[in-house]
Formats: structure tokens, C-alpha cells, sequence
């Protein structure tokens, strides 16, 4: 996979780290969600779920997790743009439906 774009490059390295990655959840997410959330267990995925389209404006990784007792998953999704996207709801569905076939996908096979 050839980064071209030097944000994407700075968010992967960055946030790929499982230790960086576990460090932002651990100071960020709420102390009821991170109560459920095993981050021993936080496992990076290689999918990546960006539209093609997309890739010179947003980064993503996608970390699998024991979430409850239950296989979980985490996706960040980073935007490299100077003003806001008016589809981004749209586009965050788009990429949480992509997951779900993939995982879907992967169970059957």
C-alpha cells in the first residue's frame, strides 16, 4: 500500500501504534464506556474502509477489541480537510456498513 498523502502517513504511523491508540481511548473515551472496553485486547485490522474517492481527505484504522465480554471494534476516522464536510454522517453509515459486510463476509467463509 504506497501513502502518498503525508497526513494519511502521520495518522497511521501515529495512531497505528496499539500503545498511542490505547492512550487516546484510555483519556478520551467516557469512564462508563472504558469500564467494558478490555484495552489488553485492542488489535489493529488491516481493512481499511476510506472510498477510494476520499483517501487524499480522511485516514482511517479500524481496531478490534473486547468490548462487554463480546468482540468489539473501534474505527477512527480522521479528516485532513480545512473546512467541514457536509456528507460526513452519510459517509461514517457508509463506512460502518463496509465493516459489518466485511466481518460478515470473513465469518462465512
Amino acid at each position: 500500500m504506497k501513502l502518498q498523502n503525508p497526513h494519511d502517513i502521520f495518522f497511521k504511523e501515529t495512531f497505528g501504534d496499539t500503545e498511542v491508540a490505547k492512550d487516546f481511548l484510555n483519556h478520551y473515551l467516557p469512564n462508563s464506556l472504558m469500564d467494558v472496553v478490555d484495552l489488553h485486547s485492542l488489535e489493529p485490522q488491516k481493512d481499511s474502509f476510506v472510498d477510494k474517492n476520499l483517501d487524499e481527505s480522511f485516514s482511517d484504522l479500524l481496531f478490534k477489541a473486547v468490548i462487554q465480554g463480546e468482540e468489539g471494534y473501534f474505527y477512527f476516522l480522521f479528516e485532513h480537510k480545512s473546512y467541514p464536510s457536509k456528507g460526513i454522517a452519510l459517509q461514517l453509515l457508509k463506512y460502518m456498513i463496509a465493516i459489518w459486510e466485511a466481518k460478515t463476509q470473513k465469518e462465512n467463509n
